[in-house]
């Protein structure tokens, strides 16, 4: 799976796949570990994303706080449909930055 992402300093952009589970979470994971340690801010763009489980949710939370330790962040965007019933219910937008658009002007 190739993932398409655009930086600036220290802040990455990953446009995110269709579904996001346990079958293409590693490729996720590599990707993002991949990055490089200068990066300190992480934003997913959900906007093609229709599905997420559980194991994606838990992937979310655990790189929030390990960007968190580092003095980073993670931000989430563009989370519609589905995805945002999933994130309503499982309250994960209590532990998460998920805004609405990408609206940073370096963007």
């Amino acid at each position: 799976m190739e993932l398409k992402s655009r930086t600036s300093g220290e802040k990455l952009i990953i446009d995110l796949p269709a579904e996001i589970d346990i079958s293409n979470l590693q490729d996720i994971e590599a990707f993002v570990n991949g990055a490089g340690e200068k990066i300190k801010e992480i934003i997913f763009n959900f906007d093609e994303v229709f599905y997420i489980d559980s194991a994606g949710l838990y992937f979310l939370l655990k790189l929030n706080l390990e960007l968190r330790k580092k003095g980073g962040s993670l931000e989430v965007h563009n989370v519609f449909g589905e995805t945002k019933r999933i994130f309503d219910i499982s309250a994960i937008k209590d532990h998460l930055v998920v805004l609405d658009t990408l609206n940073s002007p370096a963007f």
